[in-house]
């Protein structure tokens, strides 16, 4: 991957937490500026979220004491990602450490996240928990196709 991808990767992920954050602000602010996108399909609604993932239910308390050392975490790995010039996981884990960061910012200021995205068949979520996900499901992939390049790669006896 060229440097030129990973400045563009850098700066989407950057476009997209402020994106998040704007609409996080704007929609708290107005919240019946929401609305039907898709009919059944897709809607833009405000929604308290005090806990994990998918509604996983975890001490609402705990949750910023723990998500700040795992930014952190990701963060340092960033930078070694940085440092060696691992173009692909530098701009995955630049997608995980602001998305987060998004949502720690959520639950410090409002004691939860805010989540606007509404897929009745599904959940609700917003653009911080696609940008983890995408980040993570990245992350997944560079490992699987390493674990199978060495696999089709050793000699075998």
């Amino acid at each position: 991957m060229r440097p030129g991808l990973v400045v563009a990767g850098l700066a989407a992920a950057a476009l997209l937490v402020t994106l998040d954050r704007f609409i996080k602000v704007y929609l708290t602010l107005n919240p019946a500026r929401g609305g039907v996108v898709l009919a059944g399909w897709l809607n833009i609604r405000t929604t308290a979220n005090p806990t994990i993932a998918f509604g996983l239910p975890f001490p609402s308390a705990w949750l910023p004491v723990l998500t700040f050392p795992i930014i952190v975490a990701f963060s340092w790995w960033w930078w070694q990602a940085l440092r060696h010039h691992d173009h692909p996981t530098v701009a995955a884990l630049a997608f995980v450490v602001l998305g987060a960061s998004s949502n720690l910012v959520d639950r410090l200021r409002w004691g939860h996240v805010i989540d606007y995205i509404d897929v009745p068949v599904f959940t609700v979520f917003n653009l911080a928990d696609v940008m983890i996900t995408i980040g993570v499901g990245t992350l997944i992939l560079r490992e699987l196709i390493h674990w199978w390049q060495r696999g089709n790669t050793n000699p075998r006896s």
